[in-house]
């Protein structure tokens, strides 16, 4: 195609900004097995907005912002939000519809984002996007996981698999469940504490101020062989029952995310409390 864009879903209007890209290879080094790691680990707990109208789509806010071209939109209806993407260059089909109207009639903002080219208006021109925050207030923390029913686009591309990996930073373990409580594919690969100094770094590296979410860190990992099929739900998260600290074996047994040729999706998650969410997308290389 001679665009690559998405469509993300949230529950109220994100504010946008750039993130760092080296806050998930801190990430990566922190979760990866003890021989392969780096950090000594304690063991224990330790645009303007704008009112104009199109296709009865309201237009909230537009920018560029990480190499991103980034709209967010509300709207009452699936059909007139499908119109707004076909007139914006946006692929949309009766399966976008179809995904977007759980949104709509929950009142939910979709955020619009095209890759930005170096040499607008070429095809197949340069692109360097980076990472990107978003952040938003939730009652509960979440990754839209529903995509319109994919399998037959996976089946032409020969695709059988991707990788979905989430960070997730709060106060303690969380566990996620798909809605209505139906059960997740993902796996919980590591969890356990961060010291002042990693939560220092990673706050840096992400351009956030020290006093962003809780005093005390809390990271698990999340590891999905997402597959392409329609998913019962989004995903949403709760503190887990148990928590007790995982981590990885020997050296080998994790997972190389990031990889050229995997399709990998790495979503950062934290949770400030009962205050909201902040999130950091990292897009398929």
């Amino acid at each position: 195609g001679d665009d690559f864009g998405f469509l993300v879903p949230t529950p109220t209007q994100p504010e946008l900004s750039e993130s760092g890209n080296e806050a998930f290879q801190i990430l990566a080094q922190i979760t990866a097995p003890p021989a392969a790691s780096g950090f000594s680990f304690p063991i224990g707990c330790g645009i303007a907005p704008t009112s104009a109208r199109s296709y009865g789509v309201r237009v909230l806010e537009e920018k560029v912002v990480a190499g991103l071209h980034a709209t967010v939109l509300e709207t009452d209806s699936a059909a007139a939000l499908t119109g707004w993407l076909g007139s914006h260059g946006y692929s949309f089909s009766p399966a976008v519809e179809a995904w977007a109207q759980p949104y709509v009639e929950k009142h939910w903002k979709i955020t619009a984002m095209k890759v930005v080219k170096k040499k607008e208006g070429e095809p197949h021109s340069e692109v360097a996007a980076t990472s990107l925050r978003m952040s938003f207030q939730t009652d509960r923390p979440l990754f839209p996981y529903r995509e319109p029913d994919s399998a037959e686009a996976a089946r032409a591309l020969n695709a059988t698999g991707r990788l979905l990996q989430i960070y997730f930073i709060s106060d303690q373990r969380y566990e996620g469940a798909l809605e209505a409580g139906e059960k997740w594919s993902g796996q919980t690969t590591w969890s356990g504490p961060l010291t002042s100094i990693q939560r220092s770094r990673l706050l840096d590296k992400l351009g956030l101020p020290g006093t962003t979410g809780p005093a005390t860190w809390h990271l698990t990992e999340f590891v999905d062989k997402w597959q392409y099929e329609k998913a019962a739900g989004d995903l949403f998260f709760h503190p887990s029952v148990d928590q007790s600290r995982i981590t990885r074996g020997e050296p080998g047994s994790r997972s190389q995310p990031g990889s050229r040729g995997q399709g990998v999706w790495i979503a950062l998650a934290g949770v400030a409390l009962v205050w909201g969410l902040w999130r950091t997308f990292q897009a398929p290389r």
